[in-house]
């Protein structure tokens, strides 16, 4: 080999060795480039954040940890461009997180029914409200799995993650998420979850970076909030109490009525926290009767004063008007205006033919009916759509609503409750169900209405073993006498 050749092949050599390193270098210089940016505006998105959590907190006279997360949420839907954003809060035993807030469209991480209507205001507080009751055992789902394992959560395609529900209507899908953990110190407070990035576009794990630091500086201004909040909250609650106590007490009749061939027993009993529950019986005519169990979502006061509001509304309403189903059309419309965007009223109402033995039903949200037939002696759920009362109005509200038309027959009985029956949970925290409530009418429908009402109190408490209520409980047993 030629002297020239050995020194062409010596230079091309080079140059491929000095474009190799060259290159090597643009990839670093570039990823620190990148780092610099992501740094910058993870800066950018806390200091925004810092600078509005200080304008609200400056504002307000009594702040609220809800303040904080409010402009955290909103930070993060700003920011990564997300449509909706949730906070999810641990309860004092460490075993199951419930939405503290939401903000934007959060579709439920969980199977549900695919029957969302309305305008897109109303879909949100309707996606709002399923979060609302949901409970999120510790270590399930996809939330119940960052709080347990306090590691940050990315799912870029949501639509094919087997831990996500895949719903065809748009408003329930989620088609990216990202979630990571409230920790202070060794404390874990809860989790915080975006979904749904705008233009269809996946969050990204720069997304998920900047929504940590977020979290980071939210779990830190929270732990100095909440001290003062605690002390606040726990003196505003005993007052609250006391109140909600005594106006309780003068909803609920203090009689059952007498109605020839039929036999009526209820029971309600009050959770720690007072509100939410409400039943009535309304003189329609001379020969039917209204009956009604409400289930108020707000607690406290405000829930007691909705109680009051839907009590008076029912009773100016509801005598002279034969159709249970434009009585709560006409309920809906004239409270809706008046319930806060988080607050939203279940309600089955029937109306009892005494002379005909006969029940004309509207279901508005609430827990089916459950009808024993005697003769068959098999226990049937009595499912009439309905929408809960305060989500929309007009036209849309009406046309969720069937009313259902049941004959009694010789010790036949129907049984409508609250939630706060079939939710009652054991230490496990196993629900009773609807099932148990079910099993507990059949083996004592053969009693008088007040005996199955006592059995189905005591099989509740059987299978809670003394664990804590958590919901307000009303039932109301009605049986046909031959």
């Amino acid at each position: 080999m030629s002297f020239s050749s050995i020194l062409c092949f010596t230079l091309i050599a080079t140059v491929i060795i000095l474009a190799r390193r060259l290159s090597k270098i643009n990839k670093e210089l570039k990823s620190r480039s990148d780092n610099i940016l992501q740094l910058n505006k993870e800066k950018d998105v806390v200091l925004n954040f810092l600078d509005k959590a200080g304008d609200t907190f400056t504002e307000k006279e009594n702040r609220s940890s809800d303040d904080l997360y409010g402009v955290a949420l909103e930070s993060a839907c700003n920011s990564l461009k997300a449509s909706g954003a949730a906070i999810f809060a641990l309860d004092a035993e460490n075993k199951y997180l419930g939405t503290r807030l939401v903000r934007g469209l959060f579709p439920p991480f969980f199977e549900t029914a695919e029957s969302v209507v309305g305008k897109a205001a109303s879909k949100s507080k309707f996606l709002s409200s399923l979060l609302d009751k949901h409970r999120i055992p510790m270590g399930q789902e996809v939330i119940g799995e960052v709080a347990q394992s306090q590691k940050p959560l990315l799912i870029p395609n949501g639509m094919e993650d087997s831990r996500l529900p895949h719903a065809s209507d748009p408003f329930l899908q989620i088609k990216s998420l990202a979630a990571v953990p409230l920790i202070v110190g060794y404390e874990l407070l809860g989790v915080m979850a975006v979904v749904n990035k705008q233009n269809d576009e996946s969050f990204t794990k720069t997304d998920l970076s900047i929504l940590e630091s977020l979290a980071d500086q939210v779990a830190l201004s929270l732990n100095t909030a909440d001290l003062k909040e605690t002390r606040q909250q726990k003196e505003k609650l005993d007052r609250e109490l006391e109140i909600a106590k005594e106006i309780q007490q003068l909803l609920f009749p203090t009689a059952r009525p007498i109605i020839d061939k039929f036999d009526i027993a209820y029971m309600t009993q009050a959770a720690k926290e007072v509100g939410g529950d409400y039943f009535d019986f309304i003189d329609v005519d001379e020969n039917r009767i209204g009956i009604v169990i409400a289930d108020v979502s707000g607690k406290g006061v405000p829930g007691a004063l909705i109680m009051t509001m839907v009590r008076s509304i029912m009773r100016s309403i509801a005598p002279g008007n034969l159709s249970s189903k434009s009585v709560i059309c006409e309920l809906n419309k004239q409270i809706s205006k008046d319930l806060k965007p988080d607050m939203f009223i279940t309600m089955q109402y029937m109306i009892l033919d005494k002379h005909n033995q006969i029940l004309t039903i509207v279901r508005a949200g609430h827990d089916p009916l459950i009808h024993y037939h005697s003769n068959q002696k098999k226990i049937e759920l009595v499912k009439g759509r309905g929408m809960a009362i305060g989500i929309v109005e007009g036209p849309d509200f009406e046309d969720s609503l069937e009313e259902i038309v049941i004959k009694l027959e010789a010790n036949d009985l129907v049984s409508v409750y609250t939630d706060g029956a079939t939710e009652a949970r054991d230490r496990d925290g196993k629900e009773f169900g609807r099932e148990g409530l079910g099993d507990a009418i059949r083996v004592s429908a053969g009693s008088p209405s007040n005996l199955v009402v006592q059995n189905i109190r005591q099989r509740i408490y059987r299978f809670t073993g003394g664990a804590p209520q958590e919901d307000d409980l009303t039932l109301l047993v009605l049986k046909a006498l031959p």
